[in-house]
């Protein structure tokens, strides 16, 4: 009995593992890493990046939203306030894209964020009123399989 439920549990275990292994990973980013300050100068930051990738997040139980993404961040931003405290102002990241993309962003509290069409025409965008300092791993990717070009925007005056 207790050799079929260690069996049982290696099962589940490496049923779980492989879901997992079908998951964003937060970590070193396949672009850029790099500060952006409360108040930044040039606004909006425009960033290159090849949206899309391997990982389908319809298959990926701890993730929002269904769309490809890379299995790392495209860009991991790491976002300073003043008083390092909350932002006075609303921290907006969109895509602009001629694909239909995505948005995937885990923020300085390790909550997954999700968006689709929020932005003009199919693109995405998240905004965060009164943003936290913190890192925010962003991934930018597209409803359907494929690669599309793409820049992502981070702006403070949206």
């Amino acid at each position: 009995m207790l050799k079929q439920f260690a069996i049982a549990l290696t099962a589940l275990c490496l049923t779980v593992g492989a879901a997992y292994a079908r998951c964003p990973e937060i970590g070193r980013p396949i672009g850029d890493r790099f500060t952006v300050r409360e108040g930044f100068r040039i606004d909006p930051q425009v960033h290159r990046v090849t949206a899309g990738g391997s990982i389908d997040l319809s298959r990926c139980p701890s993730v929002p939203g269904t769309s490809r993404v890379s299995k790392r961040p495209d860009f991991v931003v790491d976002y300073k306030t003043r008083n390092g405290g909350l932002s006075s102002f609303t921290l907006t990241f969109r895509v602009e894209s001629k694909a239909d993309t995505v948005l995937l962003i885990n923020g300085p509290h390790g909550q997954w964020y999700y968006n689709d069409d929020s932005g003009r025409r199919l693109n995405a965008k998240l905004s965060f009123p009164n943003a936290a300092p913190g890192r925010y791993d962003v991934w930018v990717g597209t409803y359907t399989q494929g690669l599309s070009n793409a820049k992502l925007l981070i702006t403070e005056l949206e």
